[in-house]
């Protein structure tokens, strides 16, 4: 038989089997596309703890039957807010050239429900996770429910929040010698406890005119009250109109959710001629991380 001959068939067997292996690879990724390539990676922690990745590129959604009533991030590299009363959104805050960056945890709150979720960095978007649903059998030893407290006993858990240490340090606003700063922020029940504190560095005591406490726009946070939405406490620990030094409250209000363009306002208006005012500003990340008592 002619070499040239058998050469060539070999050369179009070769060529067939090459072309076979190139049309099953190009059919697996039409029936199996790269979202399906990351189901082998890890979907709970050894302790149950279930896992969401998440990418700069899009934001992850945590859907729920019944309304949330607030979430929390352990970490700053993640933002979050709750655009529906059902639905809680979260997304990184810039790109990070990692397959498995660890992003701390979230923890979700709600009518009935308590749910904790450990945030794996993927660099490739389309193997973020894009929903998640929740369903609240998933801890049912940790169920909360909303609890109607009444202004005394609202007053007796502010008492017990008094005892505690501070837990924010960067809140806060310096202004003609006086000093204004959050200390905690707590959900319980469907009411938020703000503990805040003012230090008066000068010798003229401080005469308390009004408070207000408002909800901003980020923009206008600096601008007068008249530009703003006034929100009034459900009831407040202490009274006091005057202090010389130092001046702390715990203000209890009906729990809300801020959007990220919102901020929480307390004002401080100075009674007489020396009229000082000042403002503590709570952004909407810093009730995101407000604590239970």
């Amino acid at each position: 038989m002619n070499k040239h001959y058998v050469f060539s068939m070999i050369s179009k067997r070769f060529l067939n089997i090459k072309d076979s292996v190139i049309t099953i690879i190009i059919f697996g990724l039409i029936l199996f596309p790269k979202e399906n390539y990351g189901q082998n990676r890890l979907t709970k922690l050894e302790d149950g703890t279930p896992i969401v990745w998440v990418n700069h590129w899009v934001s992850t959604h945590f859907i729920s039957p019944n309304p949330i009533e607030y979430i929390d991030l352990s970490t700053d590299d993640v933002l979050g807010d709750i655009p529906n009363k059902k639905i809680a959104r979260i997304r990184p805050i810039e790109a990070f050239h990692s397959t498995e960056r660890d992003m701390g945890y979230i923890t979700i709150i709600g009518e009935g429900f308590f749910q904790q979720y450990r945030l794996l960095y993927t660099d490739d978007p389309d193997l973020a996770t894009k929903k998640v649903p929740l369903h609240h059998s998933l801890n049912p030893t940790l169920r909360l429910s909303q609890v109607s407290l009444s202004p005394s006993e609202a007053i007796e858990l502010a008492k017990k929040i008094w005892h505690h240490k501070p837990g924010f340090y960067a809140v806060g606003t310096k202004k003609n010698r006086l000093e204004i700063r959050l200390n905690n922020l707590y959900v319980f029940g469907g009411y938020l406890f703000v503990d805040f504190q003012i230090q008066n560095k000068t010798e003229i005591p401080f005469t308390i005119q009004q408070i207000d406490y408002s909800i901003d726009d980020i923009s206008k946070a600096k601008a007068t009250n008249q530009q703003s939405i006034p929100v009034n406490p459900y009831v407040e620990l202490l009274n006091n109109s005057v202090f010389k030094k130092f001046y702390r409250n715990i203000v209890i209000f009906h729990q809300f959710t801020l959007l990220d363009s919102k901020v929480l306002s307390i004002r401080l208006v100075e009674e007489g001629l020396m009229g000082r005012t000042i403002k503590l500003v709570i952004k909407h990340r810093d009730i995101l991380n407000a604590d239970v008592p």
